[in-house]
């Protein structure tokens, strides 16, 4: 999972926990060194941002540590740009989780963030988080819902709800829109043009619009 310090990050560091805890496998969290010029929360520059992300970062591994000691959590920096590290990573991995919102602010979201260039390009689930979320209580009545269209195939989405579904004795509700819901899966079609960040207008709602996380799984 790639983290870069903001409050939504960490929260995906938690959704991440739970989901790796639930399959059987370790974590690895993954932070970009490589910083773009846009973020301006720190006038003191680069060094003082990685500063603070790391600082953030371990904190939130040894509180995984403590509140997880079965759990393998490997933490690593590199020094490449967040999309391309995290694309990278994709292809060892079964899974990849995001905050729903970086440090870019919301107007790099809607120019094309980290989060939207890996969701168009990753061949694997793309999960995002937003800033709060919190493990489901126990006996929590939200479903896990499927969103699909009118054409095309939808079975990868199938196989990556139904074991979340399961895993967590949740309900899966299959339908064209839906909310309130523990997990929305919406698809994003493989083969589309190699550039720009197209991931369709139905999924492209829902991960800027949907409250809770949001998986992206590629299908054909």
């Amino acid at each position: 999972m790639g983290v870069d310090g903001s409050d939504e990050s960490l929260s995906a560091v938690t959704w991440a926990a739970c989901e790796a805890v639930t399959r059987g496998t370790a974590l690895r969290i993954l932070h970009a060194l490589e910083w773009r010029t846009s973020n301006q929360q720190f006038s003191a520059g680069a060094p003082a941002q990685q500063e603070w992300a790391r600082s953030r970062i371990e904190e939130a591994r040894q509180e995984l540590a403590a509140a997880r000691p079965g759990l393998r959590v490997d933490a690593e920096e590199v020094d490449e740009l967040p999309a391309k590290a995290l694309l990278d990573a994709a292809r060892e991995a079964e899974l990849l989780v995001l905050g729903s919102r970086g440090l870019g602010g919301f107007e790099g979201w809607l120019l094309g963030s980290v989060s939207l260039a890996v969701i168009a390009h990753a061949a694997v689930p793309v999960v995002l988080v937003r800033a709060g979320w919190e493990p489901p209580a126990a006996g929590a009545d939200g479903p896990i819902v499927v969103g699909v269209g009118r054409d095309g195939s939808y079975d990868p989405l199938l196989e990556f709800a139904f074991p979340a579904a399961a895993a967590g004795g949740a309900v899966l509700r299959v339908v064209e829109a839906g909310k309130d819901a523990q997990l929305l899966v919406v698809g994003r079609r493989m083969h589309r043009p190699a550039f720009g960040a197209h991931i369709g207008p139905v999924t492209h709602a829902a991960v800027h619009h949907t409250g809770c996380p949001v998986a992206v799984v590629p299908h054909s």
